[in-house]
């Protein structure tokens, strides 16, 4: 029909809107046969059952019928398809005028599929300004998005800040201590430790809230709204499924295959050192104050009075007795070691965004090198 005639037929009619919404419809838990009759009846449709077990869709008021399985496909199509359908439909049960709450709404006209230009450029500017009108609205949310953005953060610092009296409390009492220096020696590493791990945790807290709050992309806001009903949403959200359909296509007809999807942020695995410092353990030896430090498990470093021995080289290890050389003597850091090892702190301190500085200018220089590296490599990964 629509080669020859010009005119849209039966098949396309149903493979449009009404295939959209049946196979919604299939996908939630409560489906019936009758709510199935019912939002065909919504588009003049009927569905009927053959002899040997295949459906057809009639147009209601004509002898015109089509295939369920070519018009249905992710549903009605193949063996498999429709035992499926009898389970979570239960055997077939015709049309119940009883039952039915839809009452024909539209119905299938053959129409002609040539355009008219004046009524293409009037829907055209009609789109444009809906888009403008959607645009404004998402910048509003925007914005009201920054505003609750920026008293997150100020309440974060605000906890932080609170957090960081408490530490400091803590210190004091162990200063007036009635004990031996050795024990106060151990206490205050522990100390130390327990602050890092505290400030970790929250860090990570807080970082996941705003992360959380973060404002939704143009697309994910613009998905929420046609959900909830918004027309012009719903026409925008077909635009860009449309357009993406269309350059999946000509990717695959240019390179012969579809190209790889780029994971998001979101599945990214959790960063193992900061799990690492969070169930950081540690023992205190008794005898001479020193506190051995465990990581995953695995021996890490020794406090030893006013230094911290590294036992092995890991990332984790390098962070962990930053912060808590950090946390016990200041920013400031005297660093002994290999050239190599010194290059490989001075990278951690700055990919975990230290607030330290050493006494060694190379050190300094180094750090500030891969500070911007990992200033610039963010940055990239925002945009």
């Amino acid at each position: 029909m629509q080669e020859y005639a010009d005119t849209e037929s039966l098949e396309v009619y149903v493979k449009g809107a009404p295939a959209e919404h049946v196979h919604n419809l299939l996908q939630g838990n409560k489906a019936s046969w009758q709510q199935l009759h019912s939002f065909l009846r919504h588009y003049g449709l009927e569905l009927e059952k053959g002899d040997k077990g295949g459906y057809t869709v009639r147009a209601i008021g004509t002898e015109l019928r089509v295939k369920a399985s070519k018009v249905f496909r992710n549903d009605f199509a193949g063996k498999a398809n429709r035992t499926r359908l009898g389970e979570k439909l239960g055997p077939y049960s015709a049309p119940d005028d009883r039952i039915l709450t839809y009452e024909p709404r539209l119905e299938y006209r053959p129409r002609s599929l040539k355009r008219d230009p004046q009524d293409r450029a009037e829907k055209r500017e009609q789109r444009a300004a809906e888009c403008a009108q959607l645009r404004k609205a998402y910048q509003a949310y925007k914005e009201q998005v920054a505003v609750g953005l920026q008293k997150q953060r100020e309440n974060g610092r605000e906890t932080m800040r609170r957090l960081g009296e408490q530490h400091a409390a803590r210190r004091v009492e162990i200063r007036n201590l009635q004990v031996s220096p050795t024990q106060r020696r151990a206490m205050r590493s522990v100390l130390a430790a327990e602050s890092v791990q505290e400030r970790d945790v929250l860090r990570q807290q807080l970082q996941g809230e705003r992360v959380a709050s973060r404002a939704k992309t143009y697309r994910e806001w613009i998905t929420e709204q046609a959900e909830a009903g918004d027309i012009a949403a719903t026409r925008q959200l077909r635009g860009f499924l449309y357009h993406e359909k269309r350059s999946r296509r000509e990717r695959t007809t240019r390179l012969g295959q579809e190209a790889p999807t780029i994971g998001s942020a979101s599945n990214q695995r959790p960063d193992p050192v900061f799990y690492a410092i969070a169930n950081m353990t540690w023992v205190v030896d008794r005898k001479t104050g020193d506190v051995t430090y465990k990581l995953d498990g695995k021996n890490a470093f020794v406090d030893v009075v006013e230094k911290i021995n590294l036992i092995d080289n890991r990332e984790a290890t390098f962070a962990a007795s930053l912060k808590v050389a950090q946390e016990k003597f200041g920013s400031y850091l005297h660093v002994t070691g290999t050239d190599e090892v010194k290059r490989e702190i001075a990278t951690v301190a700055a990919k975990h965004r230290l607030n330290v500085r050493f006494t060694e200018d190379r050190m300094n220089q180094w750090l500030k090198i891969d500070q911007k590296r990992y200033r610039t490599r963010g940055q990239s990964l925002e945009r």
